[in-house]
């Protein structure tokens, strides 16, 4: 096997890897969810966290949970919120 193939493969296999925990920043980036909005949901206690010393870390599970939690968009209210939103602002 070639070096490229082997740090190919090995990259390959740290994707397929499923954390256990992610740091803010991470559950952030992952989820497309900004940082303020996660440490609001931590405070309202709709996200549990835990601190490891100084840092703060969302198990995979709680984070799996809180996203399913969150409630499902009705496409009629978006586009009739937009309409509306787009309204006013003129």
């Amino acid at each position: 096997m070639d070096r490229w193939w082997e740090r190919h493969l090995a990259k390959t296999v740290r994707r397929q890897t499923t954390r256990l925990a992610y740091s803010i920043e991470r559950l952030a980036k992952e989820s497309d969810i900004g940082r303020s909005m996660i440490y609001e949901e931590i405070t309202a206690g709709r996200l549990i966290a835990r601190k490891v010393g100084r840092r703060t870390i969302v198990r995979r599970s709680d984070a799996l949970r809180w996203l399913r939690s969150l409630p499902s968009l009705d496409p009629t209210e978006s586009s009739r919120g937009s309409i509306e939103e787009a309204s006013s602002a003129s």
